[in-house]
């Protein structure tokens, strides 16, 4: 035993000795004696022990000298500070004096460790990514994304294939199949989007206390036919994370059995009040359509010739029709055949499909469709115009669509027109839009069902009533013509019991003129700051997109074009010695 120790520890000897008392570095004394810089900091990286790619290693460690500005010399005596293991053996093995330049060592150090670097991956590597049944969607494409980074030469297209290709079918994949997006990052937005609207619709079941209680009347399920819920309890716990217990919607709900109830939220987003059409978007012959007017008093369903040459549908399905339509006004039209179409209302899995006959019908008209009471009893349609909702059931459950509250009244204004054109706003030829006048009476104004001024005023402040000013009398002859002008034109009105009082301010115009102004110090405190007062310019590009004119509005005096909502108008009350 003692032979053995002397024998080992005469073979560690020198090899301790060489490292106690070696004095020759693999560096170049121009190297060795360059000074180090007063702020260098060694770099904080991940030891190299000779295992790891070479490549993304130097890659990391190129970028940290980079970042501290340091010159060629310092980079090489501090890339051996983070060598562990095998390459450390291997830079004391160097030959000495032979390194003068960092890429002198970084050569032979890639030759040598070549063999840990990961193996490079086509693009068609993607292809083997599958959605295991068990497997999230938010899981997918985690995992899909971090092996899309790894690729060496990425590919958009066969990206985009193997997404689709790997993922399970469900909702997901029929939102990609119906509407293909064109690049990843567009997948990615669409993928971010569909998570987190089911995080939050999953969040909702999670809390049953804060949830809407629904009335008696809906539970129309028996007890004996209620799903059991699952038991967790027999789950491996070492597994439990990969496991997702999902159920599919009940396809065995009877139609009529269902409820439809409509509630005062669903009244959110409508500028009221309104008297305006109940138009939709649906999908009609593989066309998303919009403008797609649903009335109840029409006894058929109608399709106006612009729309049904636009989805250039063959002619030889147009058949024939010798029945007249006849309208209210007693006024017949012939119709130029008749064409059987199939509609899509909503989206899968809440969705119905159907075949609809529609008389082609040669009218000028802003709509594309008219469906008519023959497909609303069809569907089980349950219409409400004040909330603009369409409410229809399905196998399962109740879906609705919302009225597009814009379009319709884009619709209505095109019709208002002398001539109205098909599927256009556009102001036709001899038509001259309104010159400004300095006349306040010949100026229409505008409805304010299409918009008014609305006052967002914090309940909680206190309500101030200013006294009056005595003012000159010139000034005092110039406010009361002012308001004797304005009460002509009806855009004041007088009133007698007011919350807020505000007074006049005269200031000199450059003619010589007075200009009459409202001081509002005290109401535009109290009014909340709105963040967004104003659209961006990109979006007002955008919303002109479909349109063939851009019309402007006649901005003189458009402060009293524009009225101010009636609720909040006695809040604007000034006071004159009038």
């Amino acid at each position: 035993m003692k032979e053995m120790k002397s024998q080992v520890k005469a073979k560690a000897t020198p090899n301790l000795d060489m490292l106690v008392h070696r004095s020759e570095s693999p560096f170049t004394k121009r190297v060795d004696d360059y000074p180090l810089p007063t702020k260098f900091k060694v770099p904080q990286l991940e030891n190299f022990d000779g295992l790891r790619d070479p490549l993304d290693y130097l890659d990391s460690f190129r970028m940290v000298m980079w970042l501290q500005g340091v010159s060629d010399e310092i980079m090489c005596r501090a890339f051996p500070t983070n060598l562990r293991g095998l390459a450390r053996v291997w830079f004391n093995k160097l030959e000495t004096r032979s390194i003068d330049t960092f890429a002198q060592l970084s050569q032979p150090f890639i030759d040598n460790f070549i063999g840990g670097r990961r193996l490079a991956r086509p693009a068609n590597y993607l292809l083997n990514i599958w959605q295991k049944g068990w497997e999230s969607f938010r899981s997918y494409v985690q995992c899909f994304n971090k092996e899309a980074v790894q690729i060496d030469e990425p590919n958009e297209f066969v990206a985009l294939t193997a997404f689709n290709v790997g993922l399970r079918k469900g909702d997901f994949l029929f939102q990609l199949c119906k509407d293909t997006p064109k690049s990843m990052m567009e997948l990615m937005y669409e993928a971010q989007k569909f998570i987190n609207a089911k995080d939050t619709f999953e969040a909702r079941d999670e809390f049953p206390s804060k949830k809407r209680k629904e009335p008696k009347d809906r539970c129309f399920e028996s007890s004996k036919n209620r799903v059991p819920k699952p038991d967790y309890s027999k789950v491996d716990k070492k597994n439990a994370h990969n496991i997702l217990v999902t159920q599919r919607p009940r396809k065995n709900v009877k139609l009529d059995d269902q409820v439809i109830t409509i509630s005062k939220d669903d009244v959110r987003g409508i500028h009221q009040p309104h008297d305006d059409a109940l138009g939709v978007t649906m999908t009609i012959a593989g066309f998303i359509t919009r403008r797609v007017l649903v009335d109840n008093g029409s006894s058929t369903d109608i399709i106006y010739l612009p729309a049904y040459q636009q989805m250039k549908i063959d002619k030889e399905r147009l058949r024939p029709i010798d029945i007249p339509l006849i309208g209210f006004t007693r006024d017949k039209v012939n119709p130029s055949g008749m064409v059987s179409l199939m509609i899509e209302a909503g989206m899968y899995p809440k969705h119905v499909t159907t075949s609809v006959e529609f008389p082609v019908v040669d009218l000028p008209s802003a709509y594309n469709f008219i469906i008519g009471r023959p497909t609303l009893n069809k569907l089980r349609v349950v219409t409400s115009t004040y909330h603009l909702l369409v409410h229809f059931p399905t196998e399962h459950g109740i879906k609705e669509l919302k009225g597009d509250q814009a379009a319709t009244r884009e619709c209505y204004f095109a019709s208002l027109g002398p001539e109205t054109k098909h599927q256009t706003m556009a102001i036709g030829e001899g038509h001259k839009l309104v010159e400004p006048t300095e006349k306040l009476r010949d100026m229409p104004g505008i409805d304010p069902l299409v918009i008014s001024h609305k006052l967002n005023v914090d309940l909680s402040m206190h309500l101030i009533k200013q006294k009056r000013r005595v003012f000159a009398p010139d000034r005092n002859q110039a406010i009361s013509d002012e308001v004797e002008k304005l009460l002509t034109a009806g855009f004041i009105r007088e009133v007698y019991y007011h919350d807020w009082l505000a007074n006049v301010v005269m200031v000199k115009k450059s003619n010589g003129k007075w200009r009459i102004c409202v001081d509002f110090t005290d109401l535009n405190k109290a009014h909340l700051k709105d963040s967004f007062p104003l659209p961006r310019i990109d979006q007002l590009v955008d919303s002109t997109i479909g349109h063939k004119l851009l019309m402007f509005m006649d901005a003189f005096s458009s402060y009293n074009q524009i009225v101010m909502d009636e609720d909040d108008q006695e809040k604007t009350s000034f006071i004159t010695s009038k």
